[in-house]
């Protein structure tokens, strides 16, 4: 029966505020194994192992020549390897510490800083920032596999530790914001995210920025009250429908949008007007007396846009939707039957 492999963990960081950090020997064993066989001169690791044997038995058996002790937050690595014939033993070895050394420093406990949009406003210039992180929502992914949710902080600038990416391989972070009150969302406005990438042994730190623009399109919203509450046989109804845009364009004739609803009880129609503007039967809408659907026809609906404005003291964006209003008035029929 084949030996079970036992997965050892060590903590990179361990705070009673911030929680833990831990990588496993296995992962640093396998930045260690793949960095020293990069060295010219390094033929294989664990003395008998071939590109061509590790090629069919997997990456993860590539770190058999290598092993891992940790001291507190000191490593020692100690490797095996098989050299090429004619290379001075002394200089390579030298060449494959400095090669490890790095490679381990690079590729563990990665930081990621993100700045949420952050920007100056007013004079003197204080930074808004238009995003708040989705508690909970990171995922974090090695080589295409789910890990352990790192350590995360949610404060600005958001701060996501404990980062590991394998020699050779890959690391996704994704995560949620969502805009708040400071975010601009009007017309050619733009929020600027940068995310910054920092370790121990990066030369300098890897940037990132993506510009994230508004929704452009018209986002409708509608609305529908009556009065009286209490209607008397034969009595006159009104019926009131407000339709808001809260998107930065405006609705027109050539969105072809349609309003419909469908009366119950079914109302024997006097008035219909849109935005004071008086409609007639056919020619702006149908209305079935049998059914009691109303409909209006294709582009008669319009809606001015939205106005986005910031306060010049607080910073802070109000949206004044733009707003249309449809009246429709008649009378209700108790005698009236549905078919």
């Amino acid at each position: 029966m084949e030996k079970e492999n036992v997965r050892n963990t060590y903590d990179l960081q361990d705070d009673d505020t911030k929680g833990s950090v831990k990588i496993a020997d296995d992962v640093v064993g396998m930045i260690a194994a793949i960095a020293a066989t990069e060295v010219e001169g390094v033929s294989a690791m664990g003395g008998n192992l071939t590109d061509e044997i590790m090629s069919k038995i997997g990456m993860k058996n590539l770190f058999k020549g290598v092993k891992i002790d940790v001291f507190e937050r000191r490593v020692s690595i100690d490797m095996a390897i098989t050299m090429e014939y004619g290379y001075n033993i002394p200089t390579t070895c030298q060449l494959v510490q400095n090669k490890v050394k790095q490679s381990v420093e690079n590729m563990t406990g990665l930081t990621v800083t993100d700045d949420l949009g952050a920007y100056d406003f007013g004079t003197p210039p204080v930074q808004l920032v238009p995003m708040n992180y989705v508690e909970d929502s990171v995922m974090y992914y090695v080589n295409g596999t789910l890990q352990t949710a790192p350590n995360v902080t949610s404060e600005f600038p958001l701060t996501i530790e404990g980062i590991n990416v394998p020699a050779g391989g890959n690391a996704v972070i994704i995560y949620e914001t969502a805009v708040n009150e400071y975010a601009p969302l009007g017309e050619n406005s733009e929020i600027t995210n940068t995310a910054e990438i920092t370790g121990a042994g990066l030369a300098e730190a890897v940037t990132a920025s993506a510009a994230i623009t508004p929704d452009n399109t018209p986002r409708l919203s509608i609305s529908k009250s009556l009065c009286p509450a209490t209607v008397p046989e034969n009595g006159v109804i009104n019926y009131s429908f407000i339709i808001q845009n809260f998107g930065t364009q405006p609705v027109t004739e050539n969105d072809t949008v349609i309003f419909s609803d469908t009366f119950d009880p079914i109302l024997d129609i006097d008035t219909v007007t849109f935005n004071g503007n008086t409609w007639t039967a056919t020619n702006d809408y149908t209305y079935s007396t049998s059914t009691g659907e109303f409909v209006s026809q294709t582009g008669k609906i319009t809606v001015p846009p939205a106005q986005y404005v910031q306060n010049p003291e607080t910073g802070e964006w109000t949206v004044q939707p733009g707003v249309s209003t449809l009246l429709i008035s008649g009378n209700i029929f108790t005698s009236i039957e549905k078919t």
